[in-house]
């Protein structure tokens, strides 16, 4: 008969293995599946997009700036065109390594894509995007380093919180975990694949559709909270840079034109963007360098003042998508040699 302390070294020696395993398994598959997005975001727009009928010409990636601002519906009305040949596969909170992933999850989809519209934009570009409300979600922790969780400015529980996770990365990427275990367990309880586009093919959330009041000083208000959540302690993103450069790659890979689009916002975040004190453009110039080779239509200067046009600050109304569409559709009349 096994002795007490004899189970008691076996207990530990399995618990032991077990833990080992899954610190091997988070830190060599899991935190790849760290995304700022909203996991089941992700898997919202793959499963929509995979009901896609017919190959695309041409498709619109970013976040839920140009999910809102981009209605690709509107745009192949006015051109003549079928509406499966737009797609806007824009995510919520979608930078660059979010565009790249679900690109690569549906080449199939785009192997006949022509133009690809990528969003840029500043907050992309920052390590610490936010930071102000996840505390430092899973994307920021696969890359924080143990000086960015010692310094970063924060609560001594967070703090601690981030201290253990870098030592047991399973507990670091436990909501990563708990995503994809919900991902790969799909029941109606925990997943609902609907359909998120609205009518005019804008993969929206229920938040950018409903009707919502606005005056000037609510503008303003939330415009200083975006800022904040955008552009806190700012410190460029290498892996986000190369993260574009590997999409620009696949998209040309595909045959198709990569172009980088930059969309308004709102006055009023233009203007707390300017109070913040980031250097905007030795930033935009820095982005420049690194893709020369990348053709950009920039209409973040296209003012939109009236408040029909915005949601928030930061998002389009559909009002706005509407008038925002026909600067992107004289621009894909010259891309496309459409008359």
């Amino acid at each position: 008969m096994r002795s007490t302390r004899g189970v008691w070294q076996s207990g530990l020696l399995h618990g032991l293995l077990v833990l080992l395993l899954l610190e091997a398994v988070t830190r060599l598959y899991i935190v790849d599946r760290a995304f700022l997005s909203p996991y089941g975001e992700l898997a919202r727009i793959n499963d929509n997009l995979a009901r896609h009928e017919g190959l695309p010409k041409v498709a619109f990636f970013g976040s839920s700036q140009t999910q809102a601002a981009i209605a690709p519906r509107e745009m192949t009305d006015r051109l003549g065109l079928q509406p499966y040949l737009f797609v806007n596969a824009s995510a919520a909170a979608g930078g660059p390594r979010e565009m790249l992933y679900l690109f690569a999850q549906n080449s199939t989809l785009f192997r006949e894509v022509e133009i690809v519209y990528v969003n840029v934009d500043l907050w992309m570009f920052n390590r610490h995007t936010f930071m102000a409300e996840q505390y430092g979600g899973a994307a920021w922790r696969r890359s924080a380093t143990l000086l960015d969780r010692l310094t970063f400015p924060m609560d001594p529980k967070t703090r601690a919180d981030w201290l253990l996770g870098w030592i047991l990365a399973t507990w670091d990427q436990r909501d990563t975990w708990r995503s994809a275990l919900l991902d790969w367990v799909r029941t109606p309880w925990t997943y609902n694949p609907h359909i998120v586009y609205d009518c005019f093919g804008r993969p929206v959330a229920g938040f950018l559709t409903a009707d919502r009041p606005l005056t000037r000083e609510m503008l303003a208000q939330e415009a200083r909270e975006f800022v904040v959540s955008h552009m806190q302690e700012f410190s460029i993103n290498g892996d986000a840079f190369d993260d574009l450069a590997l999409l620009v790659q696949a998209v040309r890979a595909a045959g198709a034109l990569p172009v980088f689009l930059r969309v308004p916002a709102s006055p009023e975040y233009n203007m707390a963007l300017h109070n913040s004190g980031v250097d905007q453009e030795s930033l935009w110039r820095k982005f420049a360098l690194q893709f020369t080779d990348v053709a950009t239509l920039d209409l973040s200067g296209l003012a939109l003042e009236e408040l029909e046009y915005w949601w928030d600050p930061y998002h389009m109304s559909s009002h706005g998508a509407l008038e925002f569409a026909l600067p992107i559709i004289h621009d894909l009349r010259q891309r496309l040699g459409l008359n």
